[in-house]
């Protein structure tokens, strides 16, 4: 078993083909056999098409073909053109026709039966095109036997997780082509294999590399090119409007073969296919991003238990499966970062999306503005609101309704998982009930708030938000210890703190958090001279940033970060780092960046001091 893998339009036909006509195969193998397996697929169909092949070389019906003939395989689902002519394409029609009608009285299992007897014994090399479920090759494989006679089966796919079902090695799969094999594929399709003319070629080279590596947009332009005229101007005409003359015209076979990929689609996953057009072209989309809005959009269908997040996850990894996105990025432990979409797929979802009046597309996906917005009271009112996220946002009070019974109940935004940036945000006991699941806040108070503690924002009740995993916190303009009071709560993994003024005593407060993993602190938001960690602190911090404090002295040791992995300072100004660092096994970064000469110095002897330990070595970066 060999299974060949990639998008609607990237050549796995062309491979199959090129492998299926070689004539090494055509020497060794004593029978060849082509079928395309359609959507619509029907076993019936597909066993007559093998069995006609077997029947035609053995004689097991008296035909017309001598025995020395090569048996083609005429499909009359395939919808590509044969080059014996049409003559001989209509003859061949014709005579599997009336195979189809003697074959009538026969039932599916008596056929495979009988193809099972023709291919026993023997060498085969069979080929399935284009094949969209694993459940075709659970039906036919009782069918074709393994002797262990080095036969050989192909099968062609769109989608990796039908490849993966088939009992073969890893499948092979179809990768875009590089600028050189764009390049020449388009000038074999353009000039018959004569040479570019020197005055088309930068010109034909741009409209190559337009074709994104896709292998049937490079035939389908080059098809055109060979039938134009050969001159700048018209060149240029194609280049600019390349996207229209692949999809429309004479040309649309382009988007009716990557078509089928979307028709094919669950119906579940189609509207979150066709949402690909809101982005554009070349736009590298963050997977985080994506599934938020496919949530936001009303996409994604709930199935207990899992969130709506799982489930979003598992309807992109379907569509990859299906070669219609591409991962663009990974992260270190092989999560998906980023993906893309393939230009013509877009072109393909915009034509779909406005056929169906999906979504209409303009060019005016931006608003760019200064000033804060005022959301309405009604925002309190949206229950199934999963992600705020503004620049910056002013929240009124929640609405009172005393008039409603248990009306407080009736207004709990349990879904909010996210709220950013929000200005002055009064975190009273209201509102706090009514953001319990909340897991991301962005908080900025500005200059413009009464009082030095802020004590009418209630930051102690931070500490209720039991399922809030990221903290930000920007306090920059108030120039002045402001904070109060404030508590944090034991869900935390990353916190930013920026401008707050705290003094370093008040560290004990972060530095007690079990969970916390990144810490980010800007702009003084903790002042004083001196930094001394308490034991059994950051137990679990990998990340630490400080920029612009005026610490200079810090008196760390290895048991205070024990999991510290990477660390940045900027605009810091210690006399030294502690030599305490150099024991933390974990540390493999330290950037020290508009830093002293003297803390540069220690930064070097504390990497000496691992090498001495058996250490890995540390990774060192220094700016100015």
């Amino acid at each position: 078993m060999v299974s060949i893998v990639g998008m609607g339009g990237i050549g796995k036909t062309t491979l199959a083909r090129t492998i299926f006509d070689d004539p090494l195969i055509v020497q060794n193998f004593e029978i060849r056999a082509w079928v395309t397996i359609s959507q619509e697929y029907d076993m019936r169909e597909t066993l007559l098409a093998l069995l006609h092949v077997t029947e035609i070389l053995f004689g097991k019906r008296k035909q017309e073909d001598s025995a020395n003939n090569v048996a083609k395989l005429v499909d009359i689902m395939s919808k590509h053109s044969d080059e014996q002519g049409k003559g001989k394409q209509e003859d061949s029609a014709s005579k599997f026709v009336k195979f189809v009608e003697a074959m009538s009285k026969h039932s599916d299992e008596q056929l495979g039966e009988q193809l099972r007897k023709n291919l026993y014994g023997r060498r085969y090399f069979i080929v399935m095109d284009d094949m969209w479920s694993s459940k075709v090759w659970d039906e036919v494989r009782k069918y074709l036997p393994d002797t262990s006679n080095k036969s050989r089966i192909v099968i062609t796919t769109r989608l990796s997780n039908v490849a993966v079902n088939f009992d073969s090695d890893a499948p092979h799969e179809m990768d875009f082509l590089d600028e050189d094999k764009s390049w020449s594929l388009f000038c074999d399709k353009v000039f018959l294999g004569e040479a570019c003319p020197l005055e088309l070629v930068e010109i034909g080279k741009q409209i190559a590399q337009s074709c994104k590596g896709l292998p049937l947009a490079l035939v389908v332009i080059g098809g055109l090119l060979a039938k134009s005229q050969r001159t700048i101007e018209q060149w240029k005409d194609v280049a600019e409007n390349l996207a229209s003359i692949i999809n429309l015209g004479n040309h649309e076979q382009c988007l009716k073969i990557l078509a089928l990929s979307y028709r094919h689609l669950p119906i579940h996953l189609k509207p979150c296919f066709l949402y690909m057009a809101t982005f554009p072209e070349d736009c590298e989309i963050r997977i985080s991003r994506l599934i938020k809005l496919w949530i936001a959009e009303g996409f994604v269908n709930p199935v207990v238990p899992n969130s709506l997040e799982d489930i979003a996850m598992e309807y992109l990894k379907e569509l990859i499966d299906r070669n219609l996105l591409i991962v663009r990025q990974q992260g270190t432990l092989g999560k998906m970062k980023s993906c893309i979409i393939h230009d013509l797929l877009r072109d393909l979802c915009l034509r779909e999306a406005q056929k169906e009046n999906f979504l209409c597309i303009t060019k005016s996906l931006i608003v760019h503005g200064s000033c804060s917005t005022i959301l309405p009271s009604e925002i309190w009112e949206m229950t199934q609101l999963r992600h705020l996220k503004f620049e910056n946002i002013v929240l009124p009070d929640p609405p009172r309704h005393s008039h409603l019974v248990d009306s407080q109940d009736s207004y709990i935004l349990e879904n909010l998982c996210t709220l950013t940036t929000v200005e002055n945000f009064k975190l009273t006991e209201e509102v706090v009930k009514r953001i319990p699941n909340i897991k991301k806040i962005k908080i900025a108070y500005r200059n413009d708030f009464k009082g030095s503690k802020l004590s009418s924002y209630c930051l102690e009740n931070l500490a209720r938000l039991s399922k809030l995993e990221s903290l930000a916190l920007d306090m920059k303009w108030s120039k002045e210890n402001c904070v109060g009071n404030f508590a944090l709560p034991h869900s935390l993994k990353k916190l930013t703190l920026e401008g707050c003024y705290l003094p370093w005593e008040d560290m004990r407060i972060v530095g007690s958090l079990p969970k916390l993993e990144i810490l980010r602190l800007y702009d003084r938001a903790f002042v004083g001279n001196v930094w001394n960690p308490s034991e059994g602190e950051f137990g679990r911090l990998k990340f630490l940033q400080i920029r612009s404090t005026n610490l200079e002295y810090w008196g760390a040791e290895n048991t205070h970060f024990p999991s510290l992995e990477h660390l940045n300072l900027s605009f810091v100004y210690l006399q030294e780092l502690p030599l305490g660092l150099a024991e933390i096994h974990t540390l493999r970064f330290i950037g020290l960046n508009y830093c002293s000469e003297s803390a540069v110095n220690s930064v070097k002897q504390i990497r000496e001091e691992r090498e001495s330990l058996g250490y890995e070595d540390l990774q060192i970066s220094v700016g100015y």
